[in-house]
């Protein structure tokens, strides 16, 4: 049974990213993986840090070098994904953020996807939402504590 709910479970996460894929704008399509995990991350990153986020917390973040993390923004800056601008904390770096079409195509995507679950879940008994919640919440806590014990090492 676990294995089963494991590969259900990643399927699900499949699924939702390539909703969210199919749904960006004709011209971004095309993005690898590792392009669509470090915009995500800026995504994520700059929900609560609006002027960007500097090249080397990237790289700490995404745990590669910041080297391969600047070849990868300037490929994203090409394409019209990310700009940089002149970090308003420190006027010697640069900070990165997403393109406002793109900001929004995050935005207007959590919409969607948050629309098809609370669509799925209404159609569960309330039982059975409370004990999905619980497990999602666990599942993400475990999965947190693992990132921050690993990310120490």
């Amino acid at each position: 049974m676990e294995e089963k709910f494991l590969t259900d479970l990643m399927g699900v996460g499949d699924w939702i990213r390539d909703l969210c894929v199919a749904r960006l704008p004709r011209k971004m399509a095309g993005f690898t993986s590792s392009q669509l995990r470090m915009i995500k991350c800026i995504y994520e990153l700059t929900r609560h840090q609006r002027e960007g986020i500097q090249l080397k917390t990237l790289a700490r973040v995404l745990a590669i070098t910041p080297a391969a993390t600047s070849e990868m923004v300037e490929n994203l800056v090409r394409r019209g994904a990310l700009e940089r601008r002149v970090d308003t904390r420190d006027r010697r770096a640069m900070a990165l953020r997403l393109t406002s079409e793109l900001e929004e195509h995050f935005i207007q995507s959590e919409k969607y996807v948050d629309a098809l679950i609370e669509k799925f879940f209404s159609s569960c008994e309330p039982e059975e939402r409370h004990v999905a919640a619980d497990v999602v919440f666990k599942l993400n806590a475990f999965l947190r504590a693992i990132d921050l014990q690993e990310g120490t090492k």
